[in-house]
């Protein structure tokens, strides 16, 4: 049995408010990844894997915490994220 994810996802605004509120500048985040800043508010805009990632880096690298990822997650509201199911997050 393969599960499928999406090769093509929304980022929620609440990703944006999590960075700010550690002091990460997102449009600083999507200028180091080498990606327009209108993604910021246009949550309906879809990106691929591949650039998500380039935004972890991006964060990262703009980062000096090494638990950077880790507070992140800790910030996040799971009434505010995308549903999710088996195989990732859902398309909508």
């Amino acid at each position: 049995m393969s599960i499928s994810t999406p090769s093509r996802f929304r980022i929620p605004r609440q990703f944006w408010l999590v960075l700010r509120k550690l002091h990460i500048e997102p449009a600083s985040v999507l200028r180091r990844a080498g990606m327009l800043l209108t993604l910021i508010e246009d949550e309906k805009r879809r990106i691929t894997d591949a650039h998500f990632f380039s935004i972890l880096d991006a964060i990262g690298e703009l980062s000096n915490d090494p638990a950077i990822g880790l507070k992140m997650g800790c910030q996040f509201q799971a009434a505010a994220l995308p549903p999710l199911h088996a195989g990732g997050l859902l398309r909508t």
